[in-house]
């Protein structure tokens, strides 16, 4: 068995009544409401909850994506993967989800990946959606 560590990454800092406006998905939720400097915050507070999750021993980070969504500010989970390759040293890296449709060139998604795992040291496991 492995033990993984996941988050939505959500977006806390916006108005309450406006979010609760939009239900579950909340796709049509403006980006309006999307503070930059709470954003940036909350961006290096989730790093550093998956740095804590490799100290006190989980398997690994999964990441995932998800698109205008206040739930969810991880927009390409790519990106954090990328981080993470270069800063953690033993857990697996799992994407949980590269949206096909999304990938503007196949080839260049591959070669993402590819980048990913080497610097990774082969720690990539990677999804499609």
């Amino acid at each position: 068995m492995h033990l993984m560590y996941f988050t939505e990454q959500p977006m806390s800092a916006y108005p309450e009544d406006e979010g609760r406006d939009f239900g579950a998905t909340a796709l049509m939720f403006s980006n309006r409401f999307f503070d930059p400097v709470a954003g940036s915050r909350l961006y290096n507070e989730y790093l550093e909850h998956y740095r804590l999750a490799e100290e006190t021993g989980f398997d690994g980070i999964m990441l995932n994506e998800h698109h205008n969504a206040p739930f969810c500010m991880q927009a390409k989970c790519n990106v954090f993967a990328s981080i993470l390759a270069a800063t953690t040293k033993r857990v697996k890296i799992v994407l949980l989800g590269n949206p096909l449709p999304l990938a503007d060139n196949p080839v260049r998604l591959a070669e993402e990946l590819a980048m990913i795992d080497m610097v990774s040291r082969g720690r990539l496991v990677s999804g499609f959606v």
